[in-house]
């Protein structure tokens, strides 16, 4: 019976203790994939993860001595953090991270990663509390998934080729503290953080294109401005021609009317001086005829004088 009584209570201590067993059992692999992937998708020219990230002769939060790796101890020895800045690491930005599920600090900063922050960042780093890629060769937009990242309190994007607009989805990030995303080519309005006390001017330095928030102020003048004064050049354009039409339209009517007028009219005046000159130079001639001898010579000067006048006229 007493045999039977101690079998008992091993078997209930084995019960209640198998779910934490399990736990520790099914987190260590996923952590232990987690680094194994980020070790394998990293270039490390200075050999600061090969040499310690080995994987040999696992042991139960033996990872949690690798180099740059930190974990909660308290629990199960999960990862809690990878932090691996100016180890000269080259290559993309690991996606393997999904694997480490209970992460809370990732700190790539002052290395060689390149490409674009994974749109999915959200899905990779669910739980993510310091986010640091400053330093780095990333481009590409910031992805709008951030956003959704709950948790987040540091995150630190200077120092980059970031180009587009700093995602208006950020300011959903009530936790966020430290921001900074200095030094890279982003444009466009900032968004309205919460913690607006903490977020400074500084944060945002050497982006040409911001404005607003602790900025200038933003300034409509891109696709809207645009918009109107090509609108408004259009119209005032579209009246000056049609009141230019108008006008050109008028004086060309005008002067065709005009000259249709003269050319009826001159022909009659032009008979009717003709007519007035032919008479005029017969009675010249015909007081010419009448009046001859020395005693009129001046008379004949003059009737010649008026026959010139005549003839020019």
């Amino acid at each position: 019976m007493v045999l039977n009584s101690r079998a008992l209570v091993l078997l209930h201590i084995l019960v209640w203790s198998l779910p934490d067993t399990l736990n520790m059992s099914s987190g260590t692999p996923s952590d232990i994939t987690c680094l194994k992937s980020i070790r394998d998708s990293l270039e490390d020219p200075l050999n600061h993860i090969a040499t310690s990230w080995t994987f040999n002769n696992l042991t139960e939060g033996s990872i949690c001595g690798y180099v740059g790796v930190s974990c909660w101890y308290i629990s199960d020895n999960r990862v809690r953090g990878v932090q691996l800045a100016n180890m000269g690491l080259k290559g993309k930005f690991p996606r393997g991270l999904v694997d480490c599920s209970t992460l809370r600090i990732l700190d790539l900063s002052g290395n060689a990663i390149s490409g674009s922050i994974p749109r999915d960042i959200n899905e990779i780093l669910p739980a993510v509390e310091v986010l640091k890629l400053s330093n780095n060769n990333l481009s590409g937009e910031i992805p709008s998934s951030m956003g959704n990242c709950p948790n987040l309190e540091v995150l630190i994007l200077d120092n980059n080729r970031l180009t587009g607009q700093i995602p208006q989805q950020l300011n959903q990030l009530i936790r966020l503290e430290v921001f900074s995303v200095a030094n890279n080519l982003l444009s466009g309005p900032v968004p309205d953080f919460v913690s607006v006390t903490t977020i400074k001017p500084e944060s945002y330095v050497n982006n040409s294109g911001l404005c607003g928030g602790p900025l200038e102020y933003c300034r409509k003048k891109h696709r809207w401005s645009f918009e109107i004064s090509f609108r408004s050049g259009f119209v005032v354009g579209f009246v000056v021609f049609a009141f230019s039409y108008t006008a050109f339209f008028t004086y060309y009517f005008n002067l065709c009317v005009g000259s249709n007028k003269r050319n009826k009219i001159t022909p009659t005046n032009t008979t009717e001086l003709t007519a007035t000159r032919k008479n005029f130079a017969k009675k010249v001639d015909q007081v010419t005829q009448l009046t001859k001898g020395d005693e009129i010579c001046t008379l004949d000067i003059n009737i010649e004088y008026i026959k010139k006048w005549a003839s020019n006229s």
